[in-house]
């Protein structure tokens, strides 16, 4: 199965140039299942720090697999990002990520499409990531798990059968709930979203976008009770 991994980044400073050149560097070192690409969304960024990006990617050992697609008329919209996406890639499978990643685990994108292949009406697949501890004191299990209505996580992977009947992202959640609410409606279609404990990533956390100035950001409150309004009970 061909995996796109989208990466939205907008570069305001030294601090996210670093926070997102860690993250491409670790996948490229560390991501042994060959079919993938990575799409990083370059998102108003400084462009003198774009064009450092451009220069780190092209020094990339797998410099082909990632393409930096610029953006000048979005604002810090994950939805707007994820849906243009779903065109510019003819990808199987998804894995939309926040930029204050880091892969670990060398096997992670490999379980990940295994349990794709191998599980039932699977919409959604998170690694486990943890922001407050270690995860190399974390010992990869074999098995996918249900945290039940828990819906927090930067990063995840979605099928394009399940984008598909959802008929894509809701741009009016452009980022606080977004996770919530692609969780919750994907499992309204009929989809499951699990856990895989045999995929590990470190995130770091409250990194994407802080210090972005130049980005509209929706408000957190009417964010909430949006969301909430369109998934009553949750």
């Amino acid at each position: 199965m061909k995996v796109c991994i989208v990466i939205p980044a907008m570069l305001a400073d030294d601090k996210l140039y670093n926070t997102t050149l860690r993250f491409l560097d670790s996948i490229d070192k560390h991501t042994i299942y060959p079919n993938y690409e990575v799409l990083i969304y370059d998102n108003n960024s400084d462009p003198k720090l774009t064009e450092r990006l451009i220069q780190q990617v092209n020094n990339l050992k797998n410099n082909t697999k990632f393409r930096i697609k610029i953006l000048t008329n979005y604002k810090f919209n994950l939805s707007q990002i994820y849906n243009k996406a779903l065109k510019d890639s003819n990808a199987e499978l998804f894995v939309m990520a926040n930029n204050d990643m880091e892969i670990i685990n060398a096997e992670w994108l490999k379980n990940i499409v295994k349990w794709f292949e191998t599980t039932p009406k699977l919409g959604m697949c998170m690694p486990y990531q943890n922001i407050l501890g270690d995860p190399l004191k974390f010992k990869p299990v074999d098995k996918l798990k249900d945290h039940g209505d828990v819906c927090w996580f930067a990063i995840y992977t979605i099928s394009r059968k399940a984008t598909n009947a959802i008929g894509g992202f809701d741009e009016k959640v452009p980022l606080y709930f977004h996770d919530f609410d692609v969780y919750y409606t994907v499992k309204r279609k009929g989809y499951k979203a699990l856990w895989a404990y045999n995929a590990i990533v470190r995130h770091y956390g409250d990194r994407t976008t802080i210090n972005h100035q130049k980005s509209s950001k929706y408000s957190y409150g009417d964010a909430y009770h949006y969301v909430h309004k369109k998934h009553p009970g949750k």
